[in-house]
């Protein structure tokens, strides 16, 4: 799986981002096709059940990351390592460190995070429950392009600065936040439209759709920033600066979103809705801590 990752971070850092989505496409078709056959013992293979839905995975990380090797050293990216390349360098270990150890701390709060909200929302019951996982996927799917942004804006900020161009890496996410809330706009007005048709999509059950779609409704406020946040977050990381997003993220969970969404739906008349406010308010201040360390902050001198 590493290596799978690796290749998927390596090319579009060198500004191959098209091979890097045929490796994905490999990767996950393999693991569709192979899925159900492993799983129900199609054919002449054996019947697995969750195992081979795990085999399946296996064998489709491994493939992922034996292509990428393939492309970054047979000189199929923009990139061509050598095997001559590989050594250990213990300033470079370093630097890699310090610039993911924030990452990897912000990625671990936010599963944490995710816990600490089901504990908020468990005692309102199953459909509750239910209704927020719903709107979670709902919003991940709405939320996916700002993944692949994010990437673009992160290389693309590296790139500037490496070429001593910080004015183009700040046109640069803000080029690619408005391109989000571009998207993220049209979702917004999906939503608040149809958000019972969507919730309908996923179950039968009339209280579950309602609940689901005012959980909908009410989280789609956070579409006017979250677009903002992940551009200019991204451009700030892509400069090696990745301790005050992290730092950002932690604040944004721990002493705002969580803490609102368990006081209003404790403590106020809102009850369940109380924790939607949350996970709205959290984003809001997100995206004016971010814009302020963007406008004001040190990413544009960082040495990594």
């Amino acid at each position: 799986m590493e290596l799978h990752i690796m290749g998927l971070y390596i090319m579009p850092a060198g500004g191959d981002s098209f091979s890097a989505m045929k490796l994905q496409i490999i990767a996950r078709t393999t693991h569709i096709i192979l899925c159900p056959f492993l799983v129900l013992g199609i054919g002449f293979l054996p019947q697995l059940g969750i195992t081979g839905a795990a085999i399946s995975n296996v064998f489709s990380q491994t493939l992922g990351g034996l292509i990428g090797l393939w492309f970054i050293f047979g000189g199929h990216s923009r990139l061509k390592l050598s095997t001559k390349d590989i050594r250990f360098s213990p300033s470079l270990t370093w630097r890699l460190l310090k610039i993911g150890i924030p990452s990897l701390i912000t990625m671990a709060q936010m599963t944490a995070s995710n816990f600490a909200m089901t504990w908020i929302i468990a005692p309102f019951g199953t459909l509750s429950l239910a209704a927020h996982s719903l709107a979670g996927n709902v919003n991940n799917f709405v939320s996916t392009p700002n993944l692949g942004m994010s990437g673009a804006v992160s290389v693309l900020s590296g790139q500037n600065l490496g070429a001593r161009l910080p004015q183009r890496a700040a046109r640069s996410a803000w080029l690619g936040a408005a391109i989000l809330e571009g998207f993220l706009m049209l979702c917004l007005v999906v939503v608040l439209i149809w958000a019972n048709g969507i919730a309908g999509l996923f179950s039968q059950d009339r209280e579950l759709i309602n609940i689901a779609a005012n959980f909908l409704r009410i989280g789609a406020a956070s579409y006017l920033v979250i677009g903002l946040t992940a551009a200019l977050g991204a451009c700030v990381n892509g400069a090696g600066d990745t301790l005050p997003m992290m730092l950002v993220n932690i604040g944004m969970i721990w002493l705002v979103q969580l803490p609102l969404a368990y006081l209003l739906s404790n403590f106020t008349g809102l009850q369940v809705y109380g924790t939607r406010l949350g996970l709205i308010a959290g984003p809001a201040t997100a995206a004016v801590a971010t814009f302020l360390y963007f406008k004001f902050g040190k990413w544009r001198t960082k040495r990594v």
